[in-house]
């Protein structure tokens, strides 16, 4: 979310579609009642920081220990400041608040170190890690790509992120799991050693360096779940390769499209399509498919 103040009344909520106008929110009955509870709260910490037109980036997790907190182009560079954030996280029950500025983000309060458990393994979690926008979302995806892998010995999974499928893949078979985002797969490889899991990392831009068709041999399964932008670099590998079974997860069927022509043009034939509509009142759509040759 953002907070705004546009003639002097402060405004927290979501960016209308397609425009920079900013939707007030009074209620919301899709965002869990432990978010949504901070929202009233934000307006009132955030208001004195807020010049009319400027912004402050809202951004909340719900973890196992409680609400992961991060704001940014917030200055916090004064002890009133500071003393005030910090009262605010401990009066409100934040697991963590974080600042995001030009140097990065810092941590300032840290009640408990904010985790979630993906495939009965706790992972510790970066300040705005990228996690599935819904549990029974998450658990539908990952039930779909299971099915698809099946028995297989050697997974690939790309665009591993934190875990969601590398984690639960891993009771069963060997995984090595890449992503370009450094906390993320950081996280992942602590979480898989800490549980004895039989999971490698690879910390890479499958975007500018992916994963080439001769590497991809070696796996009896790959699982692919890029970004909205798709990954028509890394497609085009798995294209050339001889990897007998793709579960392919996307949040954006254009890109999609593409990348699925990719792989049928390289001898893949598309076996079944799973549509996951977790974004409830949304035209948005998460989807699984399965691809073999």
């Amino acid at each position: 979310m953002r907070a705004t103040r546009t003639k002097g009344q402060v405004r927290v909520g979501f960016n209308a579609e397609g425009a920079h106008s900013l939707v007030d929110i009074a209620e919301c009955p899709v965002l869990r009642p432990e978010l949504f509870e901070l929202v009233a709260p934000l307006r009132q910490i955030l208001g004195p920081h807020l010049a009319e037109r400027s912004a402050i980036g809202i951004t909340m997790t719900l973890t196992d220990q409680g609400v992961d907190l991060l704001l940014s182009n917030l200055q916090a560079n004064s002890l009133p400041v500071i003393e005030g954030l910090t009262g605010f996280a401990r009066e409100t029950g934040l697991a963590r608040l974080s600042l995001e500025g030009p140097m990065g983000v810092e941590t300032l309060v840290e009640r408990a170190e904010p985790s979630i458990r993906m495939g009965g393994v706790t992972v510790t979690l970066a300040p705005a890690a990228f996690l599935q926008a819904t549990a029974d979302g998450e658990a539908a995806l990952v039930e779909a790509v299971t099915l698809i892998v099946g028995s297989a010995g050697q997974l690939a999974d790309l665009f591993a992120g934190s875990g969601t499928f590398a984690l639960p893949l891993s009771r069963t078979a060997a995984v090595t799991a890449a992503d370009g985002a450094g906390p993320a797969i950081r996280a992942l490889a602590e979480a898989a050693r800490r549980a004895g899991r039989a999971l490698v990392t690879q910390h890479r831009d499958l975007f500018r360096k992916p994963l080439p068709a001769d590497e991809l041999g070696k796996f009896d399964a790959v699982v692919i779940d890029p970004p909205r932008a798709g990954a028509i670099a890394q497609m085009g590998e798995l294209a050339q390769s001889k990897v007998p079974v793709i579960a392919a997860v996307s949040c954006n069927p254009a890109t999609f499209a593409r990348d699925a022509e990719c792989l049928v043009a390289g001898g893949y034939t598309l076996h079944r399509l799973w549509p996951v509509a977790q974004f409830r009142w949304s035209t948005h759509i998460e989807l699984v498919a399965e691809f073999r040759r």
